[in-house]
This record gives C-alpha cells, sequence and structure tokens, in this order.
C-alpha cells in the first residue's frame, strides 16, 4: 500500500534506513526496511507510512497502523546510530519496550522520548486498533543544533546517556499539543515547501515539548481541601469502575478538576498518575481473583478490563516480577495450616 505522505526530496539514504521486524501474536513475521513506501505482508494488517531526512541529519516519520493482531514490532538503526526520539500518538496506545520487563505506555495524552542504541527496542500493538503516530529522530548533535546548545534537563537526559544505555521519558501531550502537530503535518504541499513544512513541524514539537517539560519540572502549587475531597471521590469512581473506566477526561470533569490537577492529586494522595493508579487497582484485584482459583487467565484478564491476554500477562509481569500463569502454579505450594502465606503486592514489585 502506498503511504498517504509520499514526498522526498531526496534519494534513499542507506544510512538513514531503519530495519523492523514485525511479529503477529499468531506467529506470522515480516521484516522490512523503513521507507518511504514501507507494506506490510498481506493479512498483517494496514500501513501507511512516510519518513522524510531533515537538513543536517535525523528524520520525521508519519504512520498510520491497524494490526490485524496483537502485533510486536522491533526495530534498530541499520548504522547502529544513536538516535533521540520524540514520539506523540494521535489515536490508539502503544507499549513500548527497552529491555524485557522494561515497559511505557504512550497514548495520546503521554508521549514519548527514548534513546536506545544496542538493546532491542520496540512496541506491543493491539489488534484492530488505529495507531496514528508522529515522530522525530535526531542523532544528538543534530538536537543540540536545535537547541542552540542550551539544552533543557529533559533533552540532556535523553542525550546524556551512555551508548548502549537505553532511555526512556514519558512527557505529557495536550489537545492544544496534538491538534497543533497535526495541523502542521497535514497533506497538500509538495516539493521544497513539503520539506520546509516538515521541518518547521520537527522544531515545533521539540519546542512544544520543552515547553510541556519545563510546565511539569515547576512545582505543583499545594492541593485545596476542595481537590483532595475530588480526588478522593475521583479514586471511589475509579474502583468501582474498573472494567471499563471513565477516561481520564471524563473522570476530570466529573469531579471538576482539570486533567493536569488531578494528575497532581493522584500523585500525592495515591503514589502515582491517574493511569497508574489504575493499573495498580486492577493488577492488584486480578492478583485476588487469581488467588481465588475460581476463573482462567483470560477471565480474570476480561473481568478486569484487559481485551487481550498478551497486556494483561505483560503488565501484570511488568509490575509483580512473574506472570499470571505462573503466579498461579506457585498458589498450589502454599504453606500449609500454621504457616504464614504472604501473596505478593504492589509494594513487593519493582514497580516502587
Amino acid at each position: 500500500m502506498k503511504n498517504s505522505y509520499e514526498y522526498k526530496e531526496n534519494p534513499l539514504d542507506s544510512e538513514s534506513l531503519v530495519r523492523v521486524n514485525a511479529t503477529l501474536g499468531s506467529g506470522v513475521t515480516n521484516e522490512l526496511i523503513i521507507a518511504d513506501d514501507a507494506m506490510l505482508d498481506d493479512g498483517m494488517g494496514v500501513l501507511q507510512f512516510s519518513k522524510t531526512d531533515l537538513a543536517d541529519g535525523g528524520n520525521i516519520s508519519i504512520s498510520r497502523l491497524i494490526p490485524a493482531d496483537d502485533m510486536v514490532i522491533t526495530f534498530d538503526p541499520i548504522n547502529d546510530d544513536c538516535l533521540n526520539n520524540l514520539l506523540i500518538l494521535f489515536s490508539g496506545t502503544a507499549s513500548l519496550f527497552c529491555a524485557e520487563n522494561d515497559r511505557h505506555l504512550i497514548t495520546p495524552a503521554q508521549g514519548c522520548g527514548f534513546r536506545y542504541s544496542g538493546s532491542p527496542t520496540g512496541f506491543e500493538l493491539e489488534k484492530w486498533v488505529e495507531v496514528r503516530s508522529l515522530s522525530v529522530s535526531l542523532p544528538p548533535h543534530r538536537l543540540e543544533g536545535y537547541l542552540d546548545e542550551n539544552v533543557p534537563p529533559f533533552f540532556r537526559q535523553l542525550m546524556e546517556a551512555t551508548r548502549n544505555e537505553a532511555r526512556v521519558i514519558s512527557f505529557p501531550v495536550s489537545n492544544k499539543m496534538r491538534a497543533a502537530m497535526e495541523h502542521n503535518i497535514a497533506p497538500g504541499l509538495t516539493g521544497a515547501l513539503r520539506q520546509l513544512q516538515l521541518e518547521s513541524a520537527a522544531l515545533m514539537l521539540i519546542t512544544m515539548v520543552a515547553q510541556a517539560m519545563s510546565d511539569t519540572e515547576a512545582p505543583p502549587r499545594p492541593l485545596s481541601n476542595r481537590e483532595h475531597r475530588a480526588a478522593q471521590e475521583a479514586y471511589e469512581r475509579l474502583t468501582m469502575s474498573l472494567r471499563i473506566p471513565p477516561s481520564l477526561a471524563e473522570l476530570s470533569r466529573s469531579v471538576n478538576l482539570t486533567d493536569k490537577r488531578l494528575n497532581v492529586a493522584f500523585r500525592e494522595l495515591f503514589g502515582g498518575t491517574v493511569f497508574e493508579v489504575l493499573r495498580n487497582l486492577r493488577l492488584e484485584q486480578a492478583r485476588t481473583l487469581i488467588e481465588r482459583g475460581e476463573m482462567t487467565i483470560k477471565e480474570v484478564a476480561w473481568q478486569v478490563g484487559y481485551t487481550h491476554v498478551s497486556n494483561f500477562t505483560s503488565a501484570f509481569t511488568t509490575v509483580f516480577g512473574t506472570s499470571p500463569a505462573s503466579y498461579a502454579r506457585g498458589l498450589s505450594q502454599r504453606p500449609k495450616d500454621g504457616e504464614t502465606f504472604r501473596p505478593l503486592s504492589i509494594k513487593d514489585s519493582a514497580y516502587e
């Protein structure tokens, strides 16, 4: 399938190519080299992709992917360069991994800056969920050039990683940021004007991420009594709707707080963002259901709100350090009467 953003002024540059391996949950595998005409094999899903080289190094990529099954995508630059990457999603979700038990959720409300070299890096995607994304990938010297050598702390953390060290840092993505970026990559221009448009879009994304992180690095004002009560109410709403929870926007509106302020309150009161607290509540309930032994792992996953068992298994393993199936098998080795049995909890895991 031809991509919907077809312009690329320069001929294909082998030094900027990326090798991608896409694997479906069924085991079907497709290896491809990411270029303007990148395609998935028949039966693997829908892919529309554009990658445009930026002046003096780096590239900007725009993609739309609908996998035909749960999919794992792994990738690496062919020349093994270190790249600093900024990624935002316009729709869908993706789980970024840079190590076996290290997962970072990316959503339209939470982007990701990451640097990789010498370690497996990729994404886990859900079946039939459309993922539209924008990414800017830059070598360190190019990023520093954009920032005029005045590098904010967020970007400094990415750039100062050692060569073979993966570094992942999340950043908030507002509705305003998404709308601005989508407007600034819209098709229509061609030739040199399209190149200039995408160069400007790359610079805009860097600027907006720097601003977003500058805002998050400022100390938040103390919570008021009303905000404490509102956050408690929001927490109770979450606990009563784990299988089909409200979105962050719906939850914040229901208690008359902004999304950002509700996340601030949750971090202070419950030790994590709304998403992190929701995930932990779900997994604690899942652990309890597994211990009861009345449901299959698939039924437990569905009961706590996971559509796909693979995503449930990944989340459970990341938080508890063992898969749901292994945890269930371990329950058969409970101590006999008179001995103490202490089940796993979130606090026992690497999450803390």
